[in-house]
């Protein structure tokens, strides 16, 4: 297996905890089940999560904990292993994702001794689904650092190693940029967010009047900033969600890296399906923090420099978050070496400041290639160990 590539550039809180198992498939009426449009319940979505982690790599127990913040919703986390002498890994997901989305990765890092903690950001997978009233960037950020902020609080934690993928790296790194004193490091796992779209930037089909994929972009365009979301077109979908969901988890993930297997590819379908196709809540502040084409409407690079806490980026080398722009990553170690070098520049061998490629893997890279995600991780832990 080829090495990543690396350049510069104490109690659970509140809610009920219980011991990851395979549980029975809720009971739905025959009526409910056929008549129903949308094929989805919360009780589902709790089995799929169950069934995914019944699959997942490692040995340590892992705990279901529904965190109640102070406004009264709840945030669904997944907790292993127990506190260490450093800070404890809280993994973020994505954009469509939720706590599940690591569990190749939750087992394997509470083995070696970390305590590991990944959790539904508010309105997404499994936490709760209050209305999204957010009008513009500021108020969607809002939205989910300040609950974020909230759980912290509540789960006792004073400072956390943030792994984020994608856009929950967008948002733990607004999160870092206004609580540094809690983030003892950031590591951006595909980041979303991070480039500023160049003024006469424009793809060539959208620039064609009459063509079929002029028209589909320009159509595509008009949906997401109509708030047109991918849950939304799952949930519109009824029954024939599902198969939407299955084409794209079978197609995607037994392709890259280590590629899954079937028991994997059938409980992470119905787990992404079910998440999804849950009441939309969070998952409207996509057209707020992201333009078409997934450029940033308030881009990190222009923001970054102010980050006062270790950072390090990972990418997979066939990572589509990577076609956006190739050099933005390198333009952000840049830009942080200009504002921290003079004060503690990084050690040759520190992960601080540095980018990592993983071969052989997509935009999804810790489950693609668990094992050398778990190498950079466990780098990053050891630069905080006590010696």
């Amino acid at each position: 297996m080829a090495a990543p590539t690396v350049s510069s550039g104490a109690a659970i809180a509140s809610g009920s905890g219980s011991t990851t198992q395979n549980v029975a498939l809720p009971l739905i009426s025959w009526w409910r089940r056929y008549t129903r449009w949308t094929q989805t319940s919360r009780e589902e979505a709790v089995h799929a999560e169950q069934n995914l982690l019944a699959v997942r790599s490692g040995s340590t127990p892992v705990e279901t904990v529904d965190v109640s913040l102070s406004c009264g919703n709840k945030i669904h986390t997944l907790v292993a292993g127990k506190p260490s002498g450093t800070a404890p890994l809280v993994c973020i997901p994505g954009y469509g994702a939720g706590a599940g989305f690591f569990w190749k990765n939750i087992g394997p890092l509470a083995d070696g001794g970390q305590r590991v903690l990944t959790l539904d950001l508010l309105g997404t997978g499994l936490s709760s689904r209050p209305a999204f009233n957010a009008k513009d960037t500021a108020a969607a950020e809002d939205f989910f650092v300040g609950s974020l902020s909230d759980w912290r609080e509540k789960m006792g934690l004073d400072k956390m190693i943030l792994v984020a993928h994608s856009m929950g790296g967008y948002l733990a790194t607004v999160y870092a940029l206004r609580h540094p004193e809690h983030v003892q490091h950031l590591v951006l796992v595909s980041p979303a967010g991070i480039p500023a779209m160049p003024s006469d930037w424009e793809p060539k089909a959208v620039r064609s009047s009459f063509s079929v994929a002029g028209v589909a972009w320009r159509t595509a365009i008009s949906a997401w900033e109509g708030g047109v979301t991918p849950g939304a077109i799952t949930r519109g979908l009824g029954p024939f969600g599902m198969g939407l969901v299955n084409r794209y988890i079978s197609g995607r993930f037994r392709r890259t890296g280590e590629g899954l297997t079937d028991d994997e590819v059938s409980s992470f379908r119905d787990y992404q399906y079910h998440i999804l196709a849950q009441n939309g809540s969070g998952e409207h502040a996509l057209r707020h923090i992201l333009q078409p084409f997934a450029w940033a409407r308030q881009p990190l690079e222009h923001r970054i420099s102010d980050l006062k806490v270790p950072v390090t980026f990972v990418y997979g080398d066939k990572d589509w978050m990577l076609s956006i722009d190739q050099e933005a990553p390198a333009r952000c170690i840049q830009a942080l070496n200009s504002t921290k070098a003079a004060v503690h520049p990084p050690k040759p061998d520190s992960p601080d400041r540095k980018i990592f490629t993983i071969p052989d893997a997509g935009h999804y890279l810790f489950i693609d290639q668990p094992a050398l995600f778990h190498d950079i991780i466990q780098r990053v832990v050891s630069m905080h160990s006590p010696a």
